[in-house]
């Protein structure tokens, strides 16, 4: 089998964050089973293309800023690949372009990573939030709700999830569940750090943390849509009931974006007095340093 998958912005730097992470993870496991797969990402400057992404994998960039603006070269090129199937790695607008695709006469299997808020989900946004979320409330409006119906489209074979939650946001907006599939995301230890028990006690001791300390561990961006800020409200609460525990945050921090999360974080740590309960882990942490915390 030939499997085509396209996705936008993937490269060495973001390879290991979603949705790029979660691609990078079903092609390689194809490519055991022993099936051929290519991967078509948009057009970005600083990386050359076609190249060896890992393994056997091909690196494409089609000629386009993003693939929402799909062309006649780009359907060319991936029609060059001979795929059996086009998984396409889009959002809960992408039945409004996806159509352009049909030249290439193949079922089309469409992932969408994240929920699609409606305007009472995001009503409660501060104004220093508004800005950086202003895509998904744009997208919360009745257009919005309307163009998420197009998912139905019958060229769309199927549709996969990571989580119900997901699903549950699309079939909300009319979406059809039967459709849809839900493909956990797993956390895989490249260690068997996390099956020896002896471990925890050190790595309790290398990070101060008293035994009887109850450890919360969030991993993952620090954008508050991900309610990082919600998770600071529970530790405020946890803290007025005198409970010994201590919240790790590995904030996933590669973009510039970040910075502006990650110090709204902060300015809540400091406002919540929680300086001696929270501690904030940033940068790209290697697979070795996130089971460590784990």
């Amino acid at each position: 089998m030939n499997l085509s998958i396209l996705i936008d912005g993937l490269n060495k730097k973001t390879e290991s964050r979603q949705p790029w992470s979660y691609a990078r993870t079903i092609a390689l496991e194809l490519c055991k089973l022993g099936e051929n797969v290519n991967i078509f990402t948009n057009r970005q400057p600083s990386t050359s293309s076609p190249s060896i992404f890992e393994d056997n994998i091909v690196l494409h960039q089609l000629p386009v800023p993003s693939l929402s603006k799909i062309d006649a070269v780009s359907l060319s090129l991936i029609k060059e690949t001979k795929p059996n199937i086009l998984y396409f790695f889009g959002n809960s607008l992408s039945g409004v372009y996806l159509p352009r695709l049909k030249e290439v006469d193949v079922p089309i299997i469409l992932h969408i990573s994240s929920v699609h808020y409606s305007f009472s989900d995001l009503r409660k946004l501060s104004r220093e939030e508004i800005w950086s979320h202003r895509l998904h409330l744009a997208v919360s409006l009745l257009p919005g709700q309307l163009l998420v119906r197009k998912l139905n489209n019958k060229m769309i074979s199927k549709i996969t999830v990571p989580s119900n939650a997901v699903k549950s946001s699309l079939c909300k907006f009319g979406v059809r569940p039967q459709k849809i599939h839900v493909a956990p995301l797993a956390f895989q230890s490249s260690s068997k750090i996390l099956d020896r028990s002896s471990n925890t006690f050190e790595a309790r001791r290398s990070l101060n943390l008293p035994k009887e300390d109850f450890i919360i561990t969030y991993l993952g961006s620090p954008n508050t849509i991900r309610g990082t800020d919600t998770l600071l409200q529970s530790a405020r609460y946890l803290k007025k009931d005198n409970v010994h525990f201590c919240m790790l945050i590995l904030s996933l921090h590669d973009f510039e974006e970040d910075d502006s999360f990650e110090s709204y974080l902060q300015k809540l740590i400091r406002a919540y007095e929680l300086g001696h309960f929270v501690k904030i882990v940033s940068g790209t942490l290697s697979k070795r340093v996130v089971d460590d915390y784990i």
